[in-house]
């Protein structure tokens, strides 16, 4: 049973004394049934309250203005007193073991949930590091791509120039092959792994302030960047004003005392809350 109910159960199963509803409740898997002493069932005990406490509420509208409406209005105010202890007896076993299944609930919840996001932190931040180490190896290869394609095609221009040389071409030609830009595509590293095809890497910038004392001498100078410390928070060290300049400049962020960094993330797709 994925949630907490009540059950009630008329007529009463065998052992249980006369009651027709059980007392109990648990927490995995959830269960919450309430007992009670009283031989009407449930359903019809609760029209018997709703009635008389309706009609209760009517009849009380009258004005105690002689000896006839005083008695009237007295032993209305006495029925109406044990109207409401009788509800209350009635109601409060069934509030407080759905209340009590509620907040145990709500503990279970709590318990999975910390753990979990805790952990799950952990290893988020785990398929970053490895994603970003990766990446800055594969640009590494990039480079060296880069570097190698540039060296074939300073060769390929030595060799067309030499030839255009030999084939008797002016020298004005011959600088025009040397100087003539490269036409072929700029290489491109491949990844170093594969990435899961539900997990995506993700920016995610803020600013931090890694001396304040210069911040704030910069804002003397520029007073329009004085929204920049509104809401400066100490412990974290930055302010949503420079966190949004850290995502819209990432790394050609420049105010003094301040530097923009990429924490960044990992989505999962279709991960629900």
């Amino acid at each position: 049973m994925s949630e907490a109910t009540v059950t009630v159960l008329s007529p009463p199963p065998p052992g249980m004394d006369g009651a027709n509803i059980v007392l109990q409740h648990e927490v995995a898997p959830l269960l919450s049934v309430v007992t009670s002493r009283n031989r009407e069932e449930v359903a019809i005990r609760i029209r018997i309250l709703e009635a008389t406490a309706l009609s209760l509420v009517q009849r009380m509208d009258l004005t105690v203005n002689d000896q006839e409406s005083y008695t009237v209005v007295a032993g209305l105010v006495q029925e109406a007193t044990a109207c409401l202890r009788e509800s209350g007896d009635f109601v409060e076993p069934v509030r407080v073991i759905t209340y009590g299944l509620y907040q145990q609930a709500l503990d279970l919840k709590r318990l999975l949930q910390e753990s979990l996001e805790a952990k799950l932190k952990v290893k988020k931040n785990d398929l970053l590091a490895w994603d970003r180490v990766q990446e800055a190896i594969r640009q590494e290869n990039e480079r060296k791509l880069h570097e190698e394609a540039r060296q074939q095609e300073e060769e390929r221009k030595l060799q067309a120039a030499a030839a255009a040389e030999e084939a008797g071409m002016d020298e004005q030609s011959v600088a025009a092959i040397l100087e003539q830009p490269s036409v072929a595509p700029a290489p491109v590293a491949a990844p170093t792994y594969t990435p899961n095809r539900n997990l995506s890497v993700r920016d995610a910038w803020c600013a931090e302030v890694t001396d304040f004392f210069a911040l704030v001498k910069a804002v003397a100078k520029k007073k329009e960047w004085l929204p920049l410390l509104y809401a400066y928070d100490p412990d974290k060290k930055t302010s949503p004003n420079l966190n949004a300049q850290a995502k819209s400049l990432k790394e050609a962020l420049a105010i003094p005392g301040v530097r923009a960094v990429n924490k960044g993330s990992v989505a999962v797709r279709g991960a629900r809350s």
